[in-house]
């Protein structure tokens, strides 16, 4: 260990000790699991200015260089020990539904902002007939906080672990909010633990009120490797991760979700496999189109409408580019949770699901508030203006 109470022969951290720390990992050395725990336990043990700064310097640190995944796993077990909420459950003796339970989260965050994509995709999968639990959480901006539109939907949030069951058994999906899972980091530091940092995309993970088979990870960084190298170590019972990213451009534009636009990335780890693998991804999915055009309309409006939201779930004709985007990411969880033998398989799964109305469907049995006058609605989503 770094850092030594010679006078009762156990281990300590200071301030002064936490600085070394931070020069180490800005001189681009790496800490062991233990030393990276033993940092950031210090740095969260107290809610003074003195912690707080600390806290933000560490991670600062870590994401300017890069931090490895032996790095994460040790800032995992310190926020472990801090809030028991990032303590996800042992899968249940009790759980009696075949195949995988699915879980799609994102570290949000992005530079590039577009609708709710993720949330869109797991509806998709979930209306395949996979299981799929999606965290949720308030925006940092007001266009894309997944809470703010499962609230304006009317769709049900699962408050317990039993409720999130009881919603996967009748509707083959669930939302959680993050912000109830980890109350002592929300209590602390409300908000700003939700913009973006080394932890950020692991919240969702780690604060998961169910086991589940495998996770979707969504990145705004392009680590996706790291990643899931980094969620194979946390001892969660996982049988696979993928982590997924889009470079939109090369000005440093980044989105969590797979694009019809940029440059995509896939790595995926399987509880067989001895490390994680980058995939060559398929033509359509490695060079996407570089359409300025595309990326306008791909962009997410301020405030988008819950309308807006269904008529993603509703292609009528050729899919816009949203719809392109929900079906890749659909594909991918479904090719993960083993539905599709390969990505274009299921994104070709997604599109006819889309085509087929089956998301608005599990939308209305989710008690989704849809406008009460249908004609006017259908007119809409048939790509008038909003009703």
């Amino acid at each position: 260990m770094l850092w030594i109470d010679e006078d009762r022969g156990e281990t300590r951290m200071s301030a002064a000790n936490l600085k070394m720390a931070i020069s180490r990992i800005q001189a681009g050395n790496h800490l062991s699991r233990e030393d990276a725990a033993e940092a950031f336990s210090w740095a969260l043990c107290g809610d003074d200015p003195v912690h707080d700064v600390s806290l933000g310097a560490l991670l600062a640190a870590l994401e300017m260089r890069g931090p490895s995944s032996t790095e994460l796993a040790g800032l995992v077990d310190a926020c472990r020990a801090f809030d028991s909420g990032m303590c996800p459950p042992p899968p249940s003796s009790s759980r009696t539904r075949p195949g995988p339970v699915m879980a799609m989260v994102g570290s949000g965050k992005d530079t590039f902002p577009t609708a709710n994509i993720s949330t869109a995709a797991a509806l998709v999968a979930a209306s395949l007939g996979v299981p799929v639990v999606k965290p949720v959480a308030a925006g940092v901006n007001s266009r894309r906080g997944s809470a703010d539109l499962v609230n304006r939907l009317g769709l049900p949030l699962s408050e317990s672990a039993d409720a999130v069951e009881a919603s996967l058994d009748r509707h083959d999906v669930a939302f959680f909010r993050i912000e109830n899972r980890i109350p002592h980091f929300h209590h602390r530091y409300g908000g700003r633990f939700l913009f973006f940092h080394p932890l950020s995309p692991y919240l969702g993970v780690l604060s998961l009120p169910v086991h589940v088979d495998a996770v979707v990870m969504g990145l705004a960084r392009p680590r996706t490797a790291e990643a899931v190298e980094t969620v194979s170590k946390l001892g969660l019972g996982l049988r696979a991760a993928l982590a997924l990213h889009c470079s939109v451009d090369d000005s440093g534009l980044g989105c969590d979700e797979l694009l019809p636009v940029g440059e995509n990335a896939i790595s995926v780890w399987r509880h067989d496999a001895a490390s994680a693998t980058q995939l060559d991804l398929p033509a359509p999915w490695r060079n996407p189109r570089h359409d300025p055009a595309m990326v306008e309309a791909l962009t997410a409006e301020e405030s988008p409408s819950a309308t807006q939201f269904v008529r993603t779930l509703s292609a009528h004709g050729p899919l816009n580019e949203t719809q392109e985007a929900v079906a890749m990411n659909a594909g991918a969880l479904l090719w993960l949770a083993e539905r599709a033998n390969s990505l274009e398989e299921g994104r070709n799964a997604a599109t006819a699901a889309l085509r087929q109305g089956a998301p608005r469907e599990l939308l209305e049995s989710l008690g989704c508030e849809l406008p009460s006058n249908r004609k006017r609605f259908d007119w809409a989503l048939a790509g008038a203006e909003d009703a």
